[in-house]
């Protein structure tokens, strides 16, 4: 693997982290990936750049929604 794709491997990770802790379930958060999401004009998630996502996330888990 080229090193931007193993960066890329574990933020995601590290995202997929942050869902299992606010949605409560690994199962769930593996849904969140791959489901349309409003907050991405109706995207999902893993086809949407993942600085954008990160920041999502971490907004959400801050508290700040």
């Amino acid at each position: 693997m080229r090193k931007r794709e193993i960066l890329e491997s574990q933020h995601r990770s590290v995202i997929s982290e942050a869902l299992v802790v606010m949605l409560g379930s690994k199962e769930l958060a593996d849904t969140w990936w791959y489901s349309p999401n409003r907050a991405f004009d109706m995207k999902r998630p893993i086809d949407t750049d993942l600085e954008t996502v990160k920041d999502y996330v971490l907004w959400h888990v801050s508290g700040q929604y």
